[in-house]
């Protein structure tokens, strides 16, 4: 009996970067610093006073000037002690500039200084507040100051969404969603807004609401590359193949520097079987980013697939040179030295798999199919068990564990694990065959029986399964239920002489003369040489008065013999 070595298709990793996207405040975009000249003495900007330089530093600050902003915003707090606008902007400048405890500190004096009710003024420094301590990953902060935020003016579209990636980095999807529906029904065509409500989804596997929303976010935003990626992943998870492409091309298009979305564009590629765009795919991935690890080992599966296993090889070593974690990298690496013939080294890579994944269920089950092929029955059968405890619906490795047995002569054990593959798959064909053949070679013949019919209710077209049955019954003198099995066997391979031969075996000892006659002439019709056939067909001859035919096949009979007793 032969093992299975079912079509095992290696996973791609998607690397799609589950990141949300900057906290907001109103009104201002930085820029790339003006080359500001720093001078005490204001000979670039002309201001003299605190007032002048708090002035300044805002309308910097507002421009995106951020640099400047925070310079003129530091000559004015020295005269300005006890002013909460200077302290707000000063803290919103010093986040700009990654200064992130010393935002926290002119924040906290700016909530200090500002008025009671000064409202609306309060609320965004806490809006501020929290996103700083967001960024300290001082969670009970933010949301502390968060809260006050929106508990002093809840209408603000940058507050609500700030909330929501606070709770987006503490993976609490269901508050994070909240939080996002409040801030587009504030701010609709925010684009920014319906991405990560999009990407709340995508962690949740809401996969049709994620779509929507990046396809809202498409709209608002035409040029979103990260949007238009992910819109790809989904679609390609949906088994939407062209889509996916035309999503990832697009992405790649609008950012060509983009090395996941190239990468997820040979993914989808290589999933609709065009394996040389897939390879042009990962190639400008490891063109646009030379470290990543993964599109090297895309582009040796690739390779490996076409048959090029030199490069399959190269690139995979390339992968865990780069990342020497991806188990994956050394299950195919051990695939491709097997094809090679280099059982060692293809036993190495899985020892190496095992020990990066030690749950690896794919790299126990080859483990399994190399010992086998070596011969080592008792390390085989260890590799499967760990295999089906790891995973105890496989089906392949229950039937390998019965190969083995069967060939340890073991065969209660035998058809105990084909048993269990047909309790989890009770159509499964080789599992239906091999228990049958085992039943039938431990004298079991009505269970045979049962197995081999069950097999040709689904699997009618098998001739070596009609042929089986026509010969188990046959075994049992049920002679006339077997013809229809035989009969059937060389409609469906008209090349099975044992067959025909039975056939003609049983309408001879029924009195079905012309029948039998017709059976032993397409025995020899595929093989001239079946002495057995010539006498039998010379015997009904003769029976029916037909003695010229009758001693032209005895002749023939006797010559075949003659020949034979001489070898």
């Amino acid at each position: 009996m032969i093992i299975k070595k079912p079509l095992l298709i290696s996973l791609f990793v998607i690397t799609v970067p589950i990141a949300c996207r900057s906290a907001y405040y109103a009104g201002t975009e930085k820029k790339s610093s003006g080359g500001y000249l720093n001078s005490i003495s204001g000979k670039f900007t002309g201001a003299t006073t605190p007032a002048q330089h708090k002035a300044l530093g805002i309308s910097c600050f507002n421009k995106g000037m951020i640099e400047e902003a925070l310079e003129e915003l530091k000559l004015a707090a020295d005269g300005m002690p006890e002013d909460g606008e200077l302290r707000h902007y000063l803290g919103k400048a010093y986040y700009e500039n990654d200064k992130i405890e010393e935002a926290v500190d002119a924040l906290l004096a700016a909530l200090s200084y500002y008025r009671a009710d000064q409202t609306l003024e309060r609320a965004d420094a806490y809006n501020d507040l929290g996103r700083a301590y967001r960024r300290k990953n001082a969670y009970p902060e933010a949301l502390s100051a968060l809260k006050e935020s929106l508990k002093l003016n809840p209408s603000v579209a940058d507050t609500n969404y700030n909330l929501a990636l606070l709770y987006y980095d503490e993976k609490m999807s269901d508050e994070c969603i909240f939080y996002l529906k409040n801030a587009i029904k504030l701010d609709p065509k925010e684009a920014d807004f319906h991405f990560m409500l999009g990407l709340a989804y995508y962690k949740k596997r809401l996969s049709d609401k994620a779509i929507s929303e990046f396809q809202e976010t498409i709209a608002l935003n035409p040029r979103d590359a990260e949007a238009h990626n992910y819109l790809g992943t989904l679609y390609f998870k949906k088994g939407d193949f062209e889509r996916a492409i035309d999503e990832h091309s697009s992405a790649t298009q609008l950012e060509r520097n983009y090395a996941e979305a190239w990468n997820n564009l040979g993914i989808a590629f290589y999933a609709k079987g065009n394996l040389h765009e897939a390879a042009d795919a990962f190639k400008k991935t490891v063109e646009v980013e030379p470290k990543f690890a993964e599109a090297h080992y895309n582009l040796g599966l690739v390779y490996s697939e076409e048959g090029k296993s030199e490069d399959a090889v190269s690139f995979l070593e390339k992968a865990l040179k780069l990342n020497p974690k991806i188990a994956e990298a050394y299950l195919k690496l051990g695939e491709v030295y097997t094809e090679k013939d280099l059982l060692e080294e293809a036993l190495s890579e899985y020892d190496k798999a095992i020990r990066v994944k030690p749950d690896y269920e794919e790299a126990y089950y080859h483990y399994g199919e190399l010992y086998a092929v070596k011969g080592r029955l008792d390390k085989s059968i260890a590799a499967w068990k760990k295999t089906i405890e790891l995973n105890p619906t496989n089906t392949d490795a229950y039937f390998n564990l019965g190969v083995a047995y069967y060939n340890q002569k073991k065969l209660d054990k035998a058809i105990s694990m084909w048993n269990k593959v047909l309790e989890i798959n009770p159509s499964d064909y080789d599992a239906l065959t091999s228990l049958a053949d085992a039943y039938d070679a431990g004298g079991a013949t009505d269970k045979a029986i049962s197995m081999w019919e069950k097999v040709v209710e689904s699997y009618p077209d098998h001739a070596d399964i009609q042929y089986k049955l026509g010969n188990a019954y046959a075994r049992k003198n049920m002679h006339t239920t077997a013809i229809p099995y035989w009969e059937k066997a060389v409609e469906i391979d008209p090349g099975l002489v044992n067959a025909y031969y039975n056939l003609g075996l049983v309408y001879q000892d029924i009195g079905r003369q012309d029948e039998a006659i017709e059976a032993y002439k397409r025995v020899l019709d595929i093989n001239a040489d079946d002495k057995d056939a010539h006498k039998n067909l010379g015997l009904l001859y003769r029976k029916k008065g037909m003695h010229v035919e009758a001693e032209a096949e005895f002749a023939i009979y006797n010559k075949l013999k003659s020949m034979q007793g001489r070898k």
